[in-house]
């Protein structure tokens, strides 16, 4: 029994180990991937509905995001990138979560979380 409670713990250390390895040193995953069920405007840029790619990345001490359209030929796949802040969050996040502010009609992306992050990245 000893044996069987002692493999379970080594087994939970090293899930959570590679889940923590996934983060970089902000608390959120490198990249990510993004089904709008809409069209919507992330940053200046109207998209359309379809899967993304999302990378987090820095350039300086800015975050920002890179939107890359998956399912479509490469030349014709929309790509955008917007600066992004990260806001802490107070525990890792269960769910995933998009929120949009309506402008002149359109949904505006202002905010994505990612289940397993440990911030959001608020547009």
């Amino acid at each position: 029994m000893r044996v069987r409670i002692g493999l379970l713990f080594v087994l939970l250390l090293g899930v959570t180990a590679l889940f923590a390895a996934n983060l970089n040193q902000y608390g959120v995953a490198d990249q990510r991937q993004l089904t709008l069920s809409r069209q919507v405007k992330i940053g200046d840029t109207l998209v359309p509905a379809g899967d993304y790619k999302v990378l987090h990345l820095m350039e300086g001490d800015e975050h920002v995001m890179l939107f890359k359209q998956l399912d479509v030929p490469v030349k014709k796949a929309v790509v955008v990138k917007v600066k992004c802040t990260l806001k802490p969050l107070p525990e890792i996040a269960r769910t995933n979560e998009q929120r949009y502010q309506l402008e002149d009609g359109v949904q505006v992306l202002i905010m994505l979380q990612f289940k397993g992050d440990k911030a959001q990245h608020i547009f």
